[in-house]
């Protein structure tokens, strides 16, 4: 029986934080679509099969660059240094074809996906020169508020099942996390999330081809307990105080990261109009 595992052989590794997917065969002529798809905090190989495949199916000639994050990208591995490394290979994926004219989609979950997103589009700029020719993006369930509670929130469902196991790692994480907040003050450390939500805003790292503007879906609910709803409705505000065209998609009942399992016509109906956008750019 095929496992998660070895279900990913259909896409290359390029490292532990870098996936890619190529069609069979790029089409002549024409740069081929750009997809990045920058999965949420310690999502598993599932969750990667799970969008990539189903991108695969939408999107047939398009390249796609799946971005996979850590808990430690909030805390050590937060710096511009660390991340620069674990992203080259992502840059060099897309340098070749994420040119002026040639549409990038982005679809970004949760705070991981926000800011391995933020890293890549800081790192696109600085190698190339060139902002990241974003037309269109999708932001589910994010951005959020980070605090300790958060965190534990977040991390906690990679924690263990068996209650007593649960109990030792759950107060072995609250240690760690306290820890690293007072480590984070003393040495007067910047807020990861807050610096993502800042960049994705930035127009100098992005620029969209051709006459369009950037038009932005965020997938939230009301339902989720990790990322507040109210808290993704700021960030709409301040997206459209950047002159980013905003697109509110809030979902019924839907817990974090969870909204196509709970209406995947919908879900996936706001994902081909993105892409619908960007192969009529």
């Amino acid at each position: 029986m095929q496992t998660p595992e070895s279900a990913l052989s259909a896409f290359d590794k390029l490292n532990d934080h870098v996936y890619i997917s190529d069609p069979e065969e790029f089409p002549d002529n024409i740069n081929p679509p750009l997809i990045i798809i920058a999965l949420w905090m310690n999502a598993g190989p599932s969750a990667l099969l799970r969008y990539g495949n189903q991108y695969r199916r939408m999107l047939p000639t398009a390249r796609i660059v799946i971005l996979r994050s850590e808990t430690n990208d909030f805390f050590l591995g937060s710096s511009d240094a660390t991340q620069s490394t674990q992203l080259a290979p992502a840059v060099d994926a897309l340098r070749t074809f994420a040119v002026p004219g040639n549409p990038v989609f982005i679809h970004l979950f949760s705070n991981g996906g926000l800011v391995k997103t933020s890293h890549l589009m800081r790192l696109f700029k600085e190698t190339t020169r060139e902002p990241l020719p974003v037309l269109s993006m999708v932001v589910d369930s994010a951005p959020g508020v980070t605090n300790i509670q958060s965190a534990m929130q977040a991390i906690s469902f990679q924690l263990p099942k068996f209650w007593l196991w649960r109990l030792f790692s759950q107060a072995a994480l609250w240690v760690y996390l306290v820890s690293m907040a007072i480590y984070g003050k003393i040495i007067n450390a910047p807020n990861t999330v807050s610096v993502a939500c800042q960049r994705i805003n930035d127009r100098t790292l992005y620029q969209p081809p051709g006459k369009e503007g950037l038009v932005r879906y965020y997938i939230y609910s009301d339902a989720d307990k990790i990322v507040l709803s109210e808290h993704v409705e700021a960030h709409i505000r301040f997206s459209e105080s950047c002159g980013i065209a905003v697109r509110p998609e809030k979902f019924k009942d839907a817990q974090h990261v969870m909204a196509m399992r709970t209406d995947p016509e919908r879900y996936w109906a706001i994902i081909d109009k993105c892409l619908k956008r960007g192969r009529d750019a």
